[in-house]
């Protein structure tokens, strides 16, 4: 190609009507590789299975929490003026959340549901009750569970939104409530276990203290953990108090079928314009250099 050629290749104004002339005489073209982009996207949306979101409303018990933060402001006080430390346990709504969120606790919740089987259902010989290869790995489960929840919460009014996404509405449902429950308990017994190892220590801390102020403080400290016991296995609610459990939903939350087709035929068409104006440059570039 000659200086001059080049020259005209790249420096050759084109005008909107230049640009409406190629985009007419392809107008056959794009039609077409519009269509099979649309087809594609109708294929694509029905091949999507849909997906059902239950939602649980809750919120966390503030007087209960109040009751268990000045019990264990009380047995910091006394354990500090004993000379003793004492381990704090928290209950609120972070930390609660986080457990909701740990892989320990999601593990146990997938083992005991037998949701590993529902998972990977393609994978599960529901028939000969095994696995058709390996057994899915169980951090891979945890994670993909974990993707398939989600939560919202409002500091102002405390009210919390937990929401599980599946392909089933029914499980859906089942897993937004049971979780919420296994959680309570989970919470509820780790509480009690907390309360019962700080009795032991204490316990063992009074048959070594001579004095007998000493002895009424620990005492007291075993009294208060006493209380905060009885009061978590009281608690059916311990941190989180359902307001409106999930329901079976009546309509599904996606895959957005419409949005899909809209948007793969919109693309669908640019992509066609852009192989029409390369294919002219292909063209023009070829005949100059000829």
């Amino acid at each position: 190609m000659d200086k001059k050629s080049e020259i005209q290749l790249f420096s050759d104004e084109i005008t909107l009507f230049d640009i409406w002339e190629i985009i007419y005489q392809s107008k056959k073209f794009l039609i077409i590789s519009t269509l099979i982009f649309s087809m594609i996207s109708v294929l694509y949306s029905l091949s999507l299975s849909p997906v059902w979101k239950a939602n649980l409303l809750m919120i966390s018990p503030q007087q209960t929490q109040s009751n268990f933060s000045n019990n264990t402001s009380s047995l910091g006080s006394l354990a500090s003026l004993a000379g003793i430390s004492l381990p704090q346990s928290s209950n609120d709504v972070q930390t609660a959340l986080a457990v909701l969120d740990s892989r320990i606790f999601l593990e146990n919740f997938i083992i005991e549901n037998n949701i590993l089987e529902v998972l990977y259902n393609e994978d599960w010989d529901s028939e000969n009750g095994e696995w058709y290869d390996e057994r899915p790995n169980i951090w891979s489960a945890v994670n993909l569970f974990k993707s398939l929840t989600s939560h919202r919460f409002d500091p102002d009014s405390g009210v919390i939104i937990f929401s599980v996404e599946w392909e089933d509405p029914e499980l859906a449902t089942s897993w937004a409530n049971n979780l919420i429950q296994e959680l309570n308990n989970f919470l509820r017994d780790e509480e009690i276990k907390t309360g019962e190892s700080n009795i032991f220590f204490l316990q063992q801390q009074a048959e070594l203290a001579s004095f007998s102020n000493l002895k009424l403080m620990l005492d007291d400290l075993i009294l208060e953990e006493i209380k905060k016991i009885t009061l978590a296995k009281a608690s059916k609610d311990f941190a989180f108090k359902v307001l409106d459990p999930a329901v079976v939903p009546l309509e599904r939350y996606g895959p957005q079928k419409r949005l899909i087709v809209i948007f793969g035929t919109i693309i669908g068409f640019f992509i066609s314009i852009f192989l029409v104006f390369f294919r002219r440059f292909v063209t023009n570039l070829r005949e100059l250099k000829n």
